[in-house]
Parts: structure tokens; C-alpha cells; sequence
């Protein structure tokens, strides 16, 4: 695994040697970390933000995700659709 935000790189989170997951700090006050899982064919994400106050964490949150969907996932360029949000 890798952590951009840590000096030595490694990650810092629970890990096993195996475990596909990249931690990335974001300059947004952000931290994204992208994994594997281990049960499905599938790549899951978890995004932590902090914002003065609620609105603010929400506003960023929605920001660095709509990065993840056309930046880093291009999920237009790939066909496929967001899933109704919770």
C-alpha cells in the first residue's frame, strides 16, 4: 500500500501484505483512499474532508468526488452511471 500523505509513504492503516489499497492526500483537506476488495470484483473508496462546519465539509466532499468520477474513474468516457446517492 501507499500514503502519499505519510513522510515514509507506507501506509498507516490496517494493512496485510496482499492488501491493494493507496491513501492520497488531497490539498482540499482530504484524504482518499482507494482499495480493492477482497470479496468482489470491485474497487471501493472512502473519502474523509474537514471543513469549518458541516455545509463546508459536505461542499468539498461533493467537489473531490465529482474529481474521482471524471478525472480519475472517467466514468463518462467508460459508460458508466452514478448510483443514486444515499
Amino acid at each position: 500500500g501507499v500514503d502519499s500523505g505519510h513522510p515514509s509513504g507506507k501506509v498507516q492503516l490496517p494493512w496485510s501484505m496482499g492488501d491493494l489499497h493507496i491513501c492520497y492526500s488531497l490539498e482540499a483537506n482530504a484524504t482518499l483512499t482507494l482499495r480493492a476488495s477482497g470479496t468482489e470484483p470491485k474497487l471501493k473508496y472512502y473519502l474523509e474532508v474537514v471543513g469549518e462546519d458541516m455545509a463546508e465539509a459536505n461542499r468539498i466532499a461533493l467537489e473531490v468526488e465529482e474529481g474521482i468520477i471524471e478525472d480519475l474513474i472517467r466514468a463518462e468516457e467508460s459508460g458508466l452511471k452514478r448510483g443514486p446517492m444515499p
